[in-house]
């Protein structure tokens, strides 16, 4: 048996698939599709601590792939915070992004020279 690996903000989903079963990996591979679409990624797990290999493809040889879901930032508009700043401190408001610090946030920066 194969599985495929679905994780997202609960924790992880397992399917199991054979791959000498033609329903089986019919199932799978629309669930490769479908989670393609939605914007995961694939990695085909290597073995004996090997590094695991990105999939852009459907392999039914593939005993275990991770999905893991796209990064996504956080930000709530209608409570006026912006990525953790408040909307109206960036000059063109909560469409406009900015990569200074709120005048009021303390944020302080060292640089080290070598």
């Amino acid at each position: 048996m194969h599985i495929q690996i679905v994780m997202d903000l609960t924790g992880d989903t397992r399917h199991e698939f054979d791959p000498d079963d033609t329903a089986s990996v019919a199932s799978a591979k629309a669930r490769f599709s479908e989670l393609a679409l939605k914007g995961f990624r694939a990695v085909e797990l290597g073995k004996h601590g090997e590094p695991g290999k990105l999939l852009t493809e459907f392999n039914r040889e593939a005993e275990q792939v991770l999905f893991i879901p796209q990064l996504q930032a956080y930000a709530r508009i209608g409570a006026g915070v912006l990525g953790g700043f408040r909307a109206s401190r960036f000059p063109g408001g909560a469409g406009h992004a900015s990569a200074q610090s709120p005048p009021d946030s303390g944020a302080t920066r060292a640089v080290r020279k070598v």
